[in-house]
């Protein structure tokens, strides 16, 4: 359903409402007093944050948030991004990125284009991608206005730590981990799913004008929920109350669909990717998150071992079933009838056991990887 209603929306309407060929969208007469009071708040809330945060002594991941940030805020900036939920009008701001120290995988926006990032999330994104999908988020959060949408919806929603949240910034009486919680809460938990989704589409809609790959959107996503499923041991911020529900990561599904880009998890992340890996016996180990998959030996192996990382990903990134992993008649490894791994006798002699021995433990390994490989992915209905 919600791929359905995904397609349909992208097919339906323009990704950009631009006014015409070349045009830049303008602020509608009226429209300047919100933008002003959204600048003025998020001025007021950015002040606070930075006397009770620390902001990164890292100048390399600064840069690095300043130039993906930068760039995202220059293309919400130029086009009339479609809002699902929120302030439908164009609303441009003078975007401001910070990096805060701490080990929190987490990032908020506040009003008037302030978005935070913590240490933590820049650490754990595993690439430029990963990190424009969540501020390509956090733009369309305030380009939306859903502060501001909150704010005048508060008491319908029953929404006590906003105020509450308020209160303890502004009269600085409430320590900096209680702030940063009231913080998340308001602007995260808050919201609502449609709030989210809409931030989601945001953030889809700005990186389908930029050179970021909107696969890091759901990339993330699967990540965090995989990563909190098995066990969470750091604070996740943003995603503390609201993970990714199936319901966002069916619908980025779709909007990617639609737009015919191809849901390649290794181009975008680490952990989706196999990679060659120099033993201390001379052997070249491909390895996929961790896990062993086969070992080539001889003076062609890192060749060898680099053409079947090439295979193994585009395999991979299919999402294949187990049993699409076999062996050939040639005792080589094959998946979806391509040949994935070519077994040779020193390879086997490395390994101290035969060809055929050899086959079989890689063959179980490379099903062992697509098992977890599975589990880990946003299994969406097409």
């Amino acid at each position: 359903m919600i791929l359905t209603l995904a397609v349909a929306l992208l097919s339906a309407a323009p990704r950009f409402d631009d006014g015409g060929p070349g045009d830049v969208p303008v602020v509608i007469p009226g429209h300047e007093k919100a933008i002003a009071e959204d600048e003025a708040l998020g001025k007021k809330f950015a002040e606070e944050v930075d006397k009770k945060e620390k902001q990164t002594d890292d100048p390399k991941m600064e840069a690095r948030i300043e130039r993906i940030g930068n760039e995202l805020a220059a293309i919400a900036n130029a086009h009339h991004l479609i809002a699902t939920w929120g302030d439908k009008r164009f609303t441009p701001f003078h975007y401001h990125f910070k990096v805060i120290k701490g080990d929190d995988v987490n990032a908020f926006s506040l009003p008037g284009g302030y978005i935070y990032v913590y240490e933590g999330f820049v650490k754990y994104a595993e690439s430029d991608d990963e990190i424009a999908g969540v501020l390509g988020h956090e733009i369309s959060h305030a380009a939306f206005r859903h502060v501001a949408i909150l704010i005048k919806n508060s008491q319908k929603l029953n929404l006590i730590s906003l105020p509450l949240m308020i209160a303890s910034i502004f009269l600085g009486g409430a320590p900096l981990g209680v702030v940063t919680q009231l913080t998340t809460q308001a602007i995260g938990s808050g919201w609502s799913v449609d709030a989210e989704k809409a931030a989601d589409y945001g953030g889809f809609q700005i990186l389908r004008h930029s050179k970021y790959n909107p696969v890091g959107l759901l990339t993330t996503m699967e990540r965090f929920t995989r990563d909190e499923r098995m066990g969470p041991s750091i604070e996740w911020g943003i995603f503390r109350d609201h993970p990714p529900s199936y319901a966002r990561a069916e619908a980025v599904t779709g909007y990617l669909k639609a737009a015919n880009i191809p849901i390649r998890r290794s181009l975008v992340s680490t952990s989706y990717r196999a990679e060659v890996v120099p033993s201390s016996d001379g052997l070249a180990v491909i390895k996929f998150n961790g896990q062993r998959l086969h070992g080539f030996a001889g003076d062609d192996a890192i060749q060898r071992a680099d053409a079947s990382v090439e295979k193994l990903d585009d395999f991979f990134d299919q999402v294949p079933e187990v049993f699409e992993a076999r062996l050939g008649e040639d005792g080589n490894i094959y998946g979806k009838n391509r040949l994935l791994i070519t077994i040779t006798s020193a390879d086997a002699d490395a390994a101290k056991m035969s060809r055929t021995a050899l086959a079989q433990q890689s063959l179980s390994a490379v099903r062992g990887a697509l098992f977890t490989y599975g589990d880990r992915v946003w299994q969406v209905r097409t």
